[in-house]
Protein backbone atom coordinates (compact mmCIF):
# COMPACT_ATOMS: atom_id res chain seq x y z
CA UNK A 1 0.00 0.00 0.00
CA UNK A 2 1.16 3.49 -0.83
CA UNK A 3 3.03 4.96 2.09
CA UNK A 4 0.38 8.12 2.87
CA UNK A 5 -2.70 5.34 2.68
CA UNK A 6 -1.23 3.66 4.67
CA UNK A 7 0.34 5.38 7.51
CA UNK A 8 -2.78 4.64 9.54
CA UNK A 9 -1.29 1.00 10.22
CA UNK A 10 0.93 -0.03 12.79
CA UNK A 11 2.55 -3.99 12.53
CA UNK A 12 -1.14 -4.62 10.12
CA UNK A 13 -3.41 -3.26 11.93
CA UNK A 14 -5.04 0.13 12.14
CA UNK A 15 -4.30 3.04 14.33
CA UNK A 16 -7.06 5.36 14.25
CA UNK A 17 -7.12 8.95 15.66
CA UNK A 18 -10.34 10.25 17.80
CA UNK A 19 -12.92 12.07 16.34
CA UNK A 20 -15.23 13.92 17.76
CA UNK A 21 -19.16 12.77 17.59
CA UNK A 22 -19.96 16.44 16.53
CA UNK A 23 -18.04 19.00 14.54
CA UNK A 24 -18.52 21.85 12.41
CA UNK A 25 -16.42 21.84 9.65
CA UNK A 26 -17.51 24.83 7.45
CA UNK A 27 -19.95 27.85 8.20
CA UNK A 28 -22.37 25.18 5.79
CA UNK A 29 -21.63 21.58 7.34
CA UNK A 30 -21.76 19.79 10.04
CA UNK A 31 -20.75 16.40 10.81
CA UNK A 32 -22.51 13.41 13.28
CA UNK A 33 -20.65 10.63 13.79
CA UNK A 34 -22.75 7.36 13.38
CA UNK A 35 -21.34 5.99 16.76
CA UNK A 36 -20.24 2.42 14.87
CA UNK A 37 -16.76 2.09 14.57
CA UNK A 38 -15.39 -1.04 13.18
CA UNK A 39 -12.65 -1.94 10.56
CA UNK A 40 -14.21 -0.92 7.87
CA UNK A 41 -16.54 1.74 9.50
CA UNK A 42 -13.06 3.29 11.16
CA UNK A 43 -14.28 5.96 13.49
CA UNK A 44 -18.00 5.33 12.30
CA UNK A 45 -19.94 6.53 9.48
CA UNK A 46 -19.92 10.49 8.95
CA UNK A 47 -23.81 12.07 8.94
CA UNK A 48 -23.73 15.20 7.21
CA UNK A 49 -25.76 17.80 8.06
CA UNK A 50 -26.19 20.83 5.45
CA UNK A 51 -26.87 24.17 5.52
CA UNK A 52 -27.14 27.25 7.42
CA UNK A 53 -31.20 28.05 8.04
CA UNK A 54 -34.05 26.49 9.76
CA UNK A 55 -34.13 23.41 7.01
CA UNK A 56 -31.23 21.46 7.26
CA UNK A 57 -30.33 18.66 4.68
CA UNK A 58 -28.96 15.25 6.12
CA UNK A 59 -26.13 13.12 4.09
CA UNK A 60 -26.70 9.26 5.38
CA UNK A 61 -28.29 8.18 8.29
CA UNK A 62 -25.88 5.86 10.53
CA UNK A 63 -26.46 1.52 10.30
CA UNK A 64 -28.89 2.46 13.51
CA UNK A 65 -27.55 3.35 16.53
CA UNK A 66 -29.65 4.79 19.25
CA UNK A 67 -27.16 7.23 20.26
CA UNK A 68 -26.92 8.78 17.16
CA UNK A 69 -30.30 9.45 16.76
CA UNK A 70 -30.15 10.76 20.24
CA UNK A 71 -27.38 12.81 19.25
CA UNK A 72 -28.53 14.17 16.18
CA UNK A 73 -31.75 15.46 18.03
CA UNK A 74 -29.30 17.26 20.25
CA UNK A 75 -27.63 18.64 17.38
CA UNK A 76 -30.87 19.74 16.22
CA UNK A 77 -32.15 21.81 19.43
CA UNK A 78 -28.93 23.54 19.48
CA UNK A 79 -28.88 24.74 16.16
CA UNK A 80 -32.66 25.49 16.19
CA UNK A 81 -33.17 23.97 13.11
CA UNK A 82 -34.98 20.74 11.16
CA UNK A 83 -34.42 18.32 8.62
CA UNK A 84 -36.55 18.01 5.52
CA UNK A 85 -34.30 15.87 2.99
CA UNK A 86 -32.33 12.65 3.25
CA UNK A 87 -29.88 11.89 0.87
CA UNK A 88 -28.20 8.75 0.68
CA UNK A 89 -24.95 7.50 -1.14
CA UNK A 90 -25.79 4.16 -1.35
CA UNK A 91 -27.55 1.67 0.54
CA UNK A 92 -25.05 -0.14 2.91
CA UNK A 93 -26.55 -0.53 6.24
CA UNK A 94 -24.18 1.20 8.04
CA UNK A 95 -25.35 4.54 5.99
CA UNK A 96 -28.84 4.01 5.52
CA UNK A 97 -29.49 1.52 8.83
CA UNK A 98 -30.73 4.93 11.22
CA UNK A 99 -33.64 5.64 8.28
CA UNK A 100 -36.14 4.06 10.06
CA UNK A 101 -35.52 5.74 13.72
CA UNK A 102 -35.36 9.03 11.41
CA UNK A 103 -38.62 9.08 9.30
CA UNK A 104 -40.26 7.69 12.95
CA UNK A 105 -39.56 10.55 14.37
CA UNK A 106 -39.70 13.30 11.19
CA UNK A 107 -42.40 11.85 8.82
CA UNK A 108 -42.45 14.61 6.66
CA UNK A 109 -38.79 13.56 5.64
CA UNK A 110 -38.04 13.48 1.93
CA UNK A 111 -35.89 10.46 0.63
CA UNK A 112 -33.34 10.78 -2.20
CA UNK A 113 -31.66 7.93 -3.17
CA UNK A 114 -30.58 6.56 -6.58
CA UNK A 115 -32.35 3.65 -8.21
CA UNK A 116 -30.46 1.54 -10.39
CA UNK A 117 -32.96 -0.39 -13.22
CA UNK A 118 -30.53 -3.86 -12.48
CA UNK A 119 -31.99 -3.32 -8.71
CA UNK A 120 -30.11 -3.22 -5.55
CA UNK A 121 -26.87 -5.55 -4.99
CA UNK A 122 -25.98 -6.38 -1.81
CA UNK A 123 -23.73 -9.84 -0.69
CA UNK A 124 -20.64 -9.30 -3.20
CA UNK A 125 -18.33 -7.89 -0.46
CA UNK A 126 -18.48 -9.99 1.95
CA UNK A 127 -18.67 -7.69 4.64
CA UNK A 128 -21.27 -7.29 7.53
CA UNK A 129 -22.26 -3.56 6.12
CA UNK A 130 -22.49 -5.31 2.28
CA UNK A 131 -24.59 -8.36 4.13
CA UNK A 132 -28.03 -6.99 4.81
CA UNK A 133 -30.88 -6.94 2.00
CA UNK A 134 -31.83 -2.80 1.66
CA UNK A 135 -34.81 -3.68 1.08
CA UNK A 136 -35.07 -4.88 4.48
CA UNK A 137 -34.08 -1.43 6.02
CA UNK A 138 -36.22 0.76 3.52
CA UNK A 139 -39.13 -1.55 3.44
CA UNK A 140 -39.49 0.05 7.26
CA UNK A 141 -40.04 3.09 5.59
CA UNK A 142 -43.29 2.44 3.57
CA UNK A 143 -44.63 5.91 3.65
CA UNK A 144 -41.66 7.96 3.29
CA UNK A 145 -41.43 9.94 0.35
CA UNK A 146 -38.46 8.58 -1.49
CA UNK A 147 -37.55 10.64 -4.47
CA UNK A 148 -35.49 8.86 -7.64
CA UNK A 149 -31.30 10.47 -7.51
CA UNK A 150 -30.39 10.25 -11.25
CA UNK A 151 -26.78 10.95 -12.32
CA UNK A 152 -26.15 14.58 -13.04
CA UNK A 153 -29.36 15.76 -11.51
CA UNK A 154 -29.25 18.92 -9.23
CA UNK A 155 -30.60 19.69 -6.33
CA UNK A 156 -30.90 23.30 -4.73
CA UNK A 157 -32.09 22.57 -0.91
CA UNK A 158 -32.19 25.96 1.24
CA UNK A 159 -29.25 27.73 -0.03
CA UNK A 160 -27.21 24.40 -0.82
CA UNK A 161 -26.82 23.28 -4.75
CA UNK A 162 -25.89 19.48 -4.80
CA UNK A 163 -25.37 17.53 -7.63
CA UNK A 164 -25.40 14.17 -8.19
CA UNK A 165 -22.58 11.57 -9.22
CA UNK A 166 -22.94 8.06 -10.31
CA UNK A 167 -20.07 6.86 -9.16
CA UNK A 168 -20.20 2.52 -9.11
CA UNK A 169 -17.22 0.44 -8.05
CA UNK A 170 -18.02 0.05 -4.26
CA UNK A 171 -21.57 -0.63 -5.08
CA UNK A 172 -23.59 -0.29 -8.12
CA UNK A 173 -26.13 2.63 -6.75
CA UNK A 174 -23.09 4.57 -5.19
CA UNK A 175 -23.87 8.28 -5.61
CA UNK A 176 -21.12 11.54 -4.55
CA UNK A 177 -22.66 14.88 -4.08
CA UNK A 178 -21.17 18.10 -5.51
CA UNK A 179 -21.16 20.94 -3.51
CA UNK A 180 -21.03 23.88 -5.35
CA UNK A 181 -20.66 26.65 -3.01
CA UNK A 182 -17.54 25.10 -1.21
CA UNK A 183 -16.55 22.84 -4.85
CA UNK A 184 -16.24 20.30 -2.24
CA UNK A 185 -17.02 16.16 -2.52
CA UNK A 186 -19.32 14.02 -0.14
CA UNK A 187 -17.90 10.91 -1.27
CA UNK A 188 -19.78 8.39 0.24
CA UNK A 189 -17.64 5.43 0.87
CA UNK A 190 -16.15 5.38 -2.94
CA UNK A 191 -13.02 7.68 -1.03
CA UNK A 192 -12.48 7.59 2.63
CA UNK A 193 -10.92 9.75 4.82
CA UNK A 194 -8.06 7.32 6.07
CA UNK A 195 -7.00 3.96 4.02
CA UNK A 196 -8.90 2.62 0.51
CA UNK A 197 -11.82 0.72 -0.32
CA UNK A 198 -13.03 -2.58 -0.61
CA UNK A 199 -14.16 -2.76 -4.41
CA UNK A 200 -17.38 -4.48 -6.18
CA UNK A 201 -16.41 -3.61 -9.41
CA UNK A 202 -13.06 -2.61 -10.33
CA UNK A 203 -13.33 -1.08 -13.89
CA UNK A 204 -16.45 0.64 -12.74
CA UNK A 205 -14.65 2.04 -9.75
CA UNK A 206 -11.61 3.46 -11.52
CA UNK A 207 -13.72 4.89 -14.07
CA UNK A 208 -16.04 6.84 -11.26
CA UNK A 209 -12.79 7.88 -9.87
CA UNK A 210 -11.59 9.95 -12.66
CA UNK A 211 -14.68 11.54 -12.89
CA UNK A 212 -14.21 12.58 -9.55
CA UNK A 213 -10.74 13.80 -10.35
CA UNK A 214 -12.18 15.95 -12.66
CA UNK A 215 -13.87 18.04 -10.07
CA UNK A 216 -10.63 19.06 -8.51
CA UNK A 217 -12.26 19.46 -5.39
CA UNK A 218 -11.35 22.15 -2.25
CA UNK A 219 -12.53 19.51 0.27
CA UNK A 220 -13.24 15.87 0.72
CA UNK A 221 -16.15 15.07 2.90
CA UNK A 222 -15.97 11.09 3.31
CA UNK A 223 -18.21 8.48 4.27
CA UNK A 224 -15.57 7.25 7.05
CA UNK A 225 -12.65 9.21 8.42
CA UNK A 226 -11.84 12.49 8.70
CA UNK A 227 -12.11 15.47 6.19
CA UNK A 228 -9.85 16.04 3.24
CA UNK A 229 -8.93 19.64 2.11
CA UNK A 230 -6.03 21.23 -0.09
CA UNK A 231 -3.82 19.47 -1.64
CA UNK A 232 -5.04 16.51 -0.09
CA UNK A 233 -8.58 16.55 -1.16
CA UNK A 234 -7.14 17.67 -5.25
CA UNK A 235 -4.49 14.93 -4.96
CA UNK A 236 -7.03 11.64 -3.35
CA UNK A 237 -8.57 10.35 -6.45
CA UNK A 238 -5.20 10.37 -8.62
CA UNK A 239 -3.46 8.56 -5.41
CA UNK A 240 -6.28 5.94 -5.46
CA UNK A 241 -5.79 5.68 -9.25
CA UNK A 242 -2.01 5.14 -9.10
CA UNK A 243 -2.70 2.49 -5.97
CA UNK A 244 -4.99 0.20 -7.96
CA UNK A 245 -2.45 0.57 -10.58
CA UNK A 246 0.16 -0.44 -9.05
CA UNK A 247 -1.96 -3.27 -7.55
CA UNK A 248 -2.91 -4.59 -11.00
CA UNK A 249 0.69 -4.45 -12.60
CA UNK A 250 2.26 -6.35 -9.47
CA UNK A 251 -0.42 -9.29 -9.92
CA UNK A 252 0.13 -9.25 -13.83
CA UNK A 253 4.19 -9.53 -13.34
CA UNK A 254 3.32 -12.24 -11.01
CA UNK A 255 1.18 -14.32 -13.67
CA UNK A 256 3.48 -13.65 -16.49
CA UNK A 257 5.92 -16.01 -14.20
CA UNK A 258 3.70 -18.62 -13.85
CA UNK A 259 0.27 -19.81 -12.73
CA UNK A 260 -0.22 -18.62 -9.12
CA UNK A 261 -2.90 -19.74 -6.68
CA UNK A 262 -4.46 -16.97 -4.98
CA UNK A 263 -2.88 -17.27 -1.81
CA UNK A 264 0.63 -16.68 -3.63
CA UNK A 265 -1.12 -13.51 -5.59
CA UNK A 266 -2.14 -12.27 -2.64
CA UNK A 267 1.45 -12.40 -0.57
CA UNK A 268 3.30 -11.10 -3.26
CA UNK A 269 1.04 -8.31 -4.66
CA UNK A 270 0.63 -7.41 -0.65
CA UNK A 271 4.09 -8.10 1.01
CA UNK A 272 4.31 -7.23 4.31
CA UNK A 273 1.42 -4.54 3.56
CA UNK A 274 -1.11 -7.45 3.92
CA UNK A 275 -3.41 -6.40 7.11
CA UNK A 276 -2.64 -8.97 9.88
CA UNK A 277 -6.58 -7.74 11.37
CA UNK A 278 -8.64 -10.28 9.62
CA UNK A 279 -11.40 -8.40 8.77
CA UNK A 280 -9.04 -6.09 6.87
CA UNK A 281 -7.08 -8.96 5.46
CA UNK A 282 -10.82 -10.04 3.94
CA UNK A 283 -10.98 -6.77 1.74
CA UNK A 284 -7.35 -7.32 0.78
CA UNK A 285 -8.84 -10.89 -0.69
CA UNK A 286 -11.92 -9.30 -2.11
CA UNK A 287 -9.78 -6.42 -3.57
CA UNK A 288 -7.24 -8.89 -5.23
CA UNK A 289 -10.18 -10.72 -6.53
CA UNK A 290 -11.58 -7.58 -8.28
CA UNK A 291 -8.32 -7.00 -9.54
CA UNK A 292 -7.93 -10.47 -10.96
CA UNK A 293 -11.27 -9.61 -12.95
CA UNK A 294 -10.42 -6.95 -14.05
CA UNK A 295 -7.13 -8.64 -15.78
CA UNK A 296 -9.57 -11.57 -16.79
CA UNK A 297 -11.59 -8.89 -18.86
CA UNK A 298 -8.92 -6.91 -19.93
CA UNK A 299 -8.13 -10.45 -21.99
CA UNK A 300 -4.74 -10.67 -19.72
CA UNK A 301 -4.93 -13.36 -17.27
CA UNK A 302 -8.01 -16.62 -16.59
CA UNK A 303 -9.22 -18.10 -13.83
CA UNK A 304 -7.40 -21.66 -14.24
CA UNK A 305 -8.99 -23.58 -11.43
CA UNK A 306 -11.21 -22.75 -8.18
CA UNK A 307 -7.89 -21.71 -6.57
CA UNK A 308 -5.49 -20.74 -9.20
CA UNK A 309 -5.05 -18.04 -11.72
CA UNK A 310 -2.80 -17.53 -14.79
CA UNK A 311 -2.30 -15.59 -18.19
CA UNK A 312 -4.93 -15.32 -20.68
CA UNK A 313 -4.52 -18.10 -23.26
CA UNK A 314 -2.58 -16.63 -26.74
CA UNK A 315 -4.91 -15.74 -29.55
CA UNK A 316 -2.51 -14.76 -31.33
CA UNK A 317 0.07 -17.05 -33.89
CA UNK A 318 2.74 -14.54 -33.29
CA UNK A 319 3.96 -15.27 -29.36
CA UNK A 320 5.81 -11.77 -29.67
CA UNK A 321 2.73 -9.87 -30.46
CA UNK A 322 1.13 -11.53 -27.68
CA UNK A 323 3.90 -10.73 -25.36
CA UNK A 324 4.08 -6.91 -26.72
CA UNK A 325 0.40 -7.12 -26.04
CA UNK A 326 0.50 -7.80 -22.45
CA UNK A 327 4.03 -5.39 -21.83
CA UNK A 328 1.93 -2.69 -23.41
CA UNK A 329 -0.89 -3.28 -20.40
CA UNK A 330 1.65 -3.83 -17.74
CA UNK A 331 3.00 -0.30 -18.87
CA UNK A 332 -0.34 1.27 -19.15
CA UNK A 333 -1.35 0.30 -15.37
CA UNK A 334 2.32 1.87 -14.15
CA UNK A 335 2.62 4.84 -16.66
CA UNK A 336 0.03 6.95 -14.91
CA UNK A 337 0.21 10.65 -16.10
CA UNK A 338 1.38 9.78 -19.18
CA UNK A 339 -1.93 10.68 -20.95
CA UNK A 340 -1.75 14.24 -19.34
CA UNK A 341 1.29 14.76 -20.47
CA UNK A 342 0.79 14.39 -24.00
CA UNK A 343 -2.48 16.41 -23.62
CA UNK A 344 -0.62 19.14 -21.67
CA UNK A 345 1.77 19.45 -24.70
CA UNK A 346 -1.04 20.03 -26.91
CA UNK A 347 -3.00 22.13 -25.05
CA UNK A 348 -0.64 24.75 -23.06
CA UNK A 349 -3.16 26.90 -22.41
CA UNK A 350 -5.77 24.84 -20.84
CA UNK A 351 -6.61 25.06 -17.23
CA UNK A 352 -6.09 22.32 -15.40
CA UNK A 353 -9.92 21.85 -14.58
CA UNK A 354 -10.28 21.24 -18.50
CA UNK A 355 -6.92 18.72 -18.83
CA UNK A 356 -8.46 16.99 -15.69
CA UNK A 357 -12.13 16.78 -17.89
CA UNK A 358 -10.61 15.67 -20.47
CA UNK A 359 -8.13 13.19 -19.78
CA UNK A 360 -11.19 11.65 -17.38
CA UNK A 361 -13.31 11.55 -20.83
CA UNK A 362 -10.63 9.69 -22.55
CA UNK A 363 -9.91 7.12 -19.96
CA UNK A 364 -13.60 6.45 -20.22
CA UNK A 365 -13.32 5.87 -23.35
CA UNK A 366 -10.65 2.79 -22.33
CA UNK A 367 -7.73 5.37 -23.45
CA UNK A 368 -5.37 5.33 -21.59
CA UNK A 369 -1.63 5.68 -22.63
CA UNK A 370 -0.73 7.57 -25.47
CA UNK A 371 0.11 5.03 -27.86
CA UNK A 372 -3.76 4.29 -28.10
CA UNK A 373 -4.54 7.79 -28.19
CA UNK A 374 -2.32 8.07 -31.31
CA UNK A 375 -3.58 4.88 -32.71
CA UNK A 376 -7.53 6.14 -32.60
CA UNK A 377 -6.32 9.93 -33.94
CA UNK A 378 -4.39 7.77 -36.86
CA UNK A 379 -7.63 5.49 -37.33
CA UNK A 380 -9.53 8.76 -37.00
CA UNK A 381 -12.31 7.35 -34.71
CA UNK A 382 -11.65 9.35 -31.87
CA UNK A 383 -14.71 11.65 -31.95
CA UNK A 384 -16.73 8.90 -33.15
CA UNK A 385 -15.97 7.06 -29.88
CA UNK A 386 -16.51 10.22 -27.74
CA UNK A 387 -19.97 10.52 -28.94
CA UNK A 388 -20.80 7.08 -28.61
CA UNK A 389 -20.10 7.45 -24.67
CA UNK A 390 -21.90 10.68 -24.74
CA UNK A 391 -18.74 12.90 -24.31
CA UNK A 392 -18.45 16.05 -26.42
CA UNK A 393 -16.12 15.61 -29.22
CA UNK A 394 -13.02 17.88 -29.73
CA UNK A 395 -12.20 20.42 -32.50
CA UNK A 396 -10.25 20.19 -35.24
CA UNK A 397 -7.73 21.99 -34.40
CA UNK A 398 -7.24 19.92 -31.16
CA UNK A 399 -7.20 16.71 -32.93
CA UNK A 400 -4.50 17.99 -35.06
CA UNK A 401 -2.25 19.64 -31.65
CA UNK A 402 -2.95 15.66 -30.44
CA UNK A 403 -1.53 14.00 -33.16
CA UNK A 404 1.52 16.20 -33.32
CA UNK A 405 2.10 15.91 -29.40
CA UNK A 406 0.89 12.01 -29.02
CA UNK A 407 3.27 11.21 -32.27
CA UNK A 408 6.15 12.16 -30.87
CA UNK A 409 5.83 10.92 -27.69
CA UNK A 410 5.53 7.28 -29.67
CA UNK A 411 8.31 8.02 -31.85
CA UNK A 412 10.52 8.86 -28.79
CA UNK A 413 9.03 4.82 -27.90
CA UNK A 414 10.18 3.76 -31.08
CA UNK A 415 6.69 3.48 -32.81
CA UNK A 416 5.88 5.36 -35.74
CA UNK A 417 2.64 6.37 -36.33
CA UNK A 418 0.72 5.71 -39.66
CA UNK A 419 -0.64 8.54 -41.26
CA UNK A 420 -3.86 10.03 -39.91
CA UNK A 421 -7.02 10.93 -41.82
CA UNK A 422 -8.68 14.31 -40.74
CA UNK A 423 -11.62 14.04 -38.35
CA UNK A 424 -14.83 15.94 -38.72
CA UNK A 425 -14.41 19.78 -37.63
CA UNK A 426 -16.54 19.89 -33.71
CA UNK A 427 -16.12 21.84 -31.15
CA UNK A 428 -14.13 21.06 -27.16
Amino acid sequence: MDVNLAAHFKHGRQQLEGLPSVAKLSDQVMVILGLNPGPYTLQGTNCYLIGRGRKRVLVDTGEGRAEFVESLVQVLHGEDCEITDVILTHTHVDHIGGLPDLVQRFPDLQVWRCQPASGLSFGQLGTAEDATDPAQTLGKCRQTRFRPLKNGEVLKLHGSTLKAIHTPGHANDHVCFWLEEEKALFTGDHILGTGTVIVQDLEAYMSSLELLHSFRPERIYPGHGPMLQGDAARNRPRDYIQHRHLRLKKALELLEVGARSFEQLLDGVYGSSLPADAFLRHAARRNLEASLEKLQKDGLARRLSAHTWGMARKTSTNAGDKLQDRQKASNGYAREGELRGVLQRARPQWSTKDLAAAEAKLLSIGICTAEKLAEQLAASVLNDNLRSGGFRAFAAETLQALREASSSFRCRRGVHPTQAVPESETVD
